[in-house]
């Protein structure tokens, strides 16, 4: 589990990208808290508040700068809070992405399921005004609408993956996350389909397929017709007929270069 710390640390290594998005400034700014550490918090805010002129993120955010102020001086001269054990209160990624959604519905002026509810919209909207990743805007929408409304979860266009990963198979579910958005950077273009057992990679046709198993791994499926087999590369025979190769992932550590650069070549393929 990642602490506020982890996660800090990967904010920071988007600052460049994230310097003149409000919302990088306000997710920061509530990892810094978890850290207490105030000042730094309160800077971040600022920095968010003087980024947006939408009249609900400025309220919010001035709500919260009011509230704060009086802590402020109080807590930069105690050390961090401790545990029974003595380690500092750990939190979650996905609490630090909820700070980020709820500073988008306060932009937006809406909840996740007061309006912004096809995911498609969300990412779509996400891109265009927020100006994510369309790997980041597919997982922050995922998870806003699993959080905010879990009605939604079982919506049509609901989280296309999450009936592969019940049961034994939710620890693999990261390693798939990892995955997801390694592919979606490759473009906006990219379709996911849910089939019985795997998930199927589209463009204008299909080129790749990701599948859980049982064995503790997941499977990924590719349509590299012209492509070699080799010892990690291995031929789908057995496997899926669909797909020409299949590569087996047991770690994050397996999500590298060459299979970015297999899963590209069936993008690029699949025009």
């Amino acid at each position: 589990m990642l602490g506020p710390q982890a996660a800090l640390d990967e904010v920071q290594s988007l600052a460049a990208d994230l310097d003149l998005y409000h919302l990088g400034h306000a997710t920061r700014a509530e990892l810094l808290r978890q850290l207490a550490r105030p000042d730094l918090a309160r800077h971040a805010d600022e920095r968010a508040l003087s980024l947006t002129a939408n009249p609900a993120g400025r309220a919010l955010l001035e709500q919260r700068l009011a509230r704060e102020a009086p802590r402020c001086r109080l807590a930069a001269d105690r050390p961090p809070l401790k545990t029974a054990k003595g380690s500092t209160p750990m939190a979650t990624t996905e609490e630090g992405l909820q700070a980020q959604i709820r500073n988008i519905e306060a932009t937006y002026g809406k909840t996740m399921s007061e309006g912004i509810t096809k995911h498609t919209d969300v990412v779509s909207m996400l891109k265009s005004d927020y100006g994510m990743t369309n790997g980041a805007a597919h997982r922050v929408s995922l998870v806003a609408r699993e959080r905010a409304d879990p009605a939604v979860g079982s919506a049509p266009d609901a989280d296309p993956a999450s009936a592969l990963y019940a049961g034994k198979k939710a620890a693999l579910r990261p390693l798939h996350d990892a995955l997801i958005n390694v592919v979606m950077a490759f473009g906006d273009d990219i379709g996911l389909a849910p089939k019985k057992g795997y998930l199927s990679l589209r463009r204008r046709k299909q080129f790749a397929m990701i599948q859980p198993s049982g064995a503790g791994r997941i499977d990924v499926g590719l349509i590299l017709p012209d492509l070699p087999a080799g010892q990690r590369l291995e031929p789908a025979t057995g496997f899926n007929a669909l797909f020409t190769h299949r590569v087996r992932l047991s770690s994050a550590s397996d999500i590298d270069t060459e299979l970015t650069g297999w899963l590209r070549q069936a993008y690029d393929r699949a025009r």
